[in-house]
């Protein structure tokens, strides 16, 4: 297989949840997710040695090898998943080796603000590292299969994940998702090569770039740090409530009225689906233990919303980034200012 000569470097998106929140881990669930602009880059080049470089691991540069098939990086920090993708790209590649080369990470995604945004760093890396290595060899790949390779990565270390951050990354703009069944992608992987996997329709999964615009947004920095794993771990401990059943429903049926919405050009009908998932997040909050909306989110929301805004969490909630559409720009100019005096921070993205 033959490499290109010089180097390649590729950037990808980070992601903004806009509604699914919560339901999107379970099978047969849907979101609406947007690809933000803000990037994770990484370059690839020849080096006298394999070597990896990342702010993320405030190392220098870390030395790895690469044979038999597998990658293994030699430093303390946890780097199995970053070693994994670069595995899942090999086999994908069909080599057993990867020969003196420099792995060169940097992001817009997170550390220009040395905290979390919420923009799905793991995921945005995951992909990068899958799209460099195969353009790096000279082949191509279609940005579904790219999602789809991506989500088989991280099925090892996170079987609980609803992939959305990894589909929305490689797939770049507005996205409309469904999750299916992962028994339905192990199945296909006990009987197919991974690249012919890629390749196929997966029953029950979708996932689509729309055509739609997404209106303008705020997006606010709560200057409070959240961890999604533990969040959604709360959630999922409510499973058998006799009420997350209807959650589940009327997730569904919002995403559904907000991509409705969207696709026609509706702003009002869309601003009322953001108002109306918000409520749903304060609902599965009552009935689990999750903090969604901590006490300090809660008040400012209801600022920003008293102000003419619809406002909810994006992601997890407990922190990270808010979400906020105006009905008008008098409104949004308002809300900008009083985040200003407040000490919040506005994202561009």
């Amino acid at each position: 297989m033959k490499l290109k000569s010089n180097s390649v470097t590729v950037k990808i998106p980070g992601k903004m949840y806009l509604l699914g929140e919560y339901a999107i881990v379970h099978p047969n669930q849907q979101a609406l997710i947007y690809a933000v602009n803000r990037y994770l880059s990484l370059a690839i080049k020849p080096a006298d040695s394999n070597r990896f470089t990342s702010a993320f691991l405030k190392e220098e540069a870390i030395p790895f090898r690469a044979e038999r098939g597998m990658v293994r990086f030699d430093t303390p920090h946890d780097t199995r998943f970053i070693e994994h993708a670069i595995n899942i790209a090999m086999e994908y590649l069909n080599i057993e080796s990867l020969s003196n080369i420099s792995l060169q990470v940097s992001s817009e995604l997170d550390q220009g603000y040395q905290r979390k945004l919420g923009f799905g760093s793991s995921g945005a890396i995951t992909v990068a590292m899958l799209k460099a290595l195969i353009e790096y060899f000279n082949e191509s790949i279609t940005d579904v299969a790219l999602a789809k390779l991506a989500i088989i990565t991280q099925m090892q270390f996170f079987p609980h994940s609803s992939y959305g951050d990894v589909v929305c990354s490689a797939l770049g703009g507005l996205v409309h998702y469904t999750k299916g069944s992962l028994e339905t992608v192990k199945s296909l992987m006990r009987q197919y090569p991974l690249a012919t996997v890629v390749g196929m329709p997966w029953q029950d999964w979708s996932m689509n770039r729309l055509s739609a615009t997404l209106p303008p947004m705020l997006v606010i920095n709560t200057n409070q740090r959240a961890s999604s794993e533990d969040l959604v771990r709360q959630v999922n401990q409510v499973q058998d409530h006799p009420n997350f059943q209807r959650f589940l429903h009327q997730s569904k049926e919002i995403v559904r009225l907000g991509k409705d919405a969207l696709m026609e050009g509706n702003l009002q009908a869309w601003y009322q689906s953001i108002d109306k998932y918000r409520e749903l997040l304060v609902y599965l909050q009552s009935i689990s233990s999750a903090n969604i909306e901590t006490a300090d989110i809660e008040l400012l929301i209801h600022q920003l919303n008293t102000l003419g805004g619809h406002t909810k969490t994006s992601g997890a909630g407990g922190g990270d980034s808010l979400i906020s559409f105006f009905n008008t720009k008098d409104d949004e100019l308002k809300a900008r200012e009083w985040l200003r005096q407040q000490g919040y921070d506005i994202l561009d993205i």
